[in-house]
């Protein structure tokens, strides 16, 4: 997520709280994070502040000083810790905003950008903490993610209510490696509050089990997430199939493509994806970094037999120039906006404003293979 960093004034528990540069009523500071230039008695009795200007305030136990403010923006939700540090969890006017609500996982996929941690109870607090400083706002998209976030179980389900309840006409994705939807009566709880608006976007990396149980690095996976993907259809409740590529699975795109249409071709929509080169995905890069020119036919092959099928079918994270021209035309802008990232060479480019551009967080980009379109 999109950060900041300035100076702790002193030690203080993790404050959460919404972005204001104007004066809020006394009533109401409590939800509030004072932003501005300097302390004083304007900026008493805010949950927190955060000041562009030295010295430490008039009585503010949860301050940051010496910050750059001229990224925030009124109504942003952050949370400040005692380090310095404040992250944005909600950003006014960004299509990309989720949930975090565990860094546990079941699963340890060898190219996970974000690796597990133990990051459970908080993430669940705070979460339920930053739905309630939404309520009245008009959410069009809510991402649920992790971690597996659907493992701690009844938690899930009481959050993913709430947002239903609170957000009736919001877009709510659920991202899952869908292990724990192998469990019918677990499903058949969701289904009874998931909406048509609720969609669980299910990871599946591999048209066989040991191409996938590899890619996860857990022994019996492919079986459990195809068998929660089964329960979801069996329900009713909407299911996206997403399928990350690596060095690992690239040559059997085609095959992947032949098992969804198969296997699972009832499902609402399907994404082939460029990798993040993050996180475990460094850690593994012999193993599983390939460049998206090096399989732009094999996905080509891959997604026109989807869409010939009359199977809804994107692809995410593909810059335009990288991928087939057949498919451009199914290339979406799918990286977050706060790690959304276009190098020098696509200044030119008459495709700018289509294209996906590039992971910022990503340690290698490709730059000797973009090519700008004029």
């Amino acid at each position: 997520m999109k950060q900041g960093k300035g100076i702790p004034n002193s030690k203080f528990d993790r404050i959460v709280g919404i972005a204001t540069t104007k004066p809020v009523p006394a009533s109401l500071r409590h939800k509030h994070i004072y932003v501005g230039e300097t302390a004083g008695f304007h900026s008493l009795g805010y949950a927190g502040c955060i000041f562009s200007g030295k010295g430490k305030g008039i009585f503010q136990p949860g301050a940051i000083t010496q910050a750059d403010i001229s990224i925030i923006n009124d109504g942003d939700i952050l949370i400040l810790d005692d380090s310095g540090k404040f992250d944005f969890v909600w950003e006014v006017g960004s299509p990309h905003n989720a949930f975090f609500l565990t860094g546990k996982c079941n699963v340890s996929c060898l190219m996970c950008p974000q690796p597990p941690c133990d990051f459970e109870n908080l993430a669940y607090g705070e979460a339920r903490h930053i739905l309630k400083l939404l309520q009245g706002r008009e959410i069009a998209d809510i991402c649920l993610t992790g971690g597996e976030p659907t493992l701690a179980k009844d938690k899930f389900i009481e959050f993913l209510a709430h947002c239903v309840a609170q957000h009736p006409e919001s877009y709510i994705s659920v991202l899952t490696n869908g292990q724990t939807l192998a469990d019918l009566d677990f499903v058949t709880r969701i289904a009874e509050i998931a909406t048509p608006n609720v969609i669980f976007c299910v990871s599946l990396h591999g048209d066989n089990p040991g191409l996938h149980d590899a890619i996860v690095n857990k022994l019996g996976s492919f079986e459990k997430t195809e068998a929660g993907i089964y329960n979801l259809a069996r329900k009713g409740v909407k299911i996206e199939i997403r399928h990350v590529i690596t060095k690992m699975n690239y040559k059997r795109l085609p095959q992947m493509a032949r098992h969804i249409y198969n296997y699972i071709p009832f499902c609402n929509h399907y994404a082939f994806m460029a990798m993040e080169l993050h996180g475990e995905a460094v850690k593994n890069a012999d193993r599983i970094m390939v460049n998206p020119v090096q399989y732009k036919g094999n996905l080509a092959d891959a997604a026109l037999l989807l869409e010939r099928a009359c199977l809804p079918v994107s692809l995410y994270n593909i810059p335009l120039c990288m991928s087939d021209e057949r498919i451009r035309h199914l290339a979406r802008q799918s990286i977050s906006t706060w790690k959304n990232f276009f190098p020098q060479e696509c200044c030119s480019c008459s495709q700018k404003s289509l294209c996906c551009g590039f992971f910022s967080t990503s340690e290698k980009i490709s730059m000797e293979d973009i090519k700008p379109f004029h």
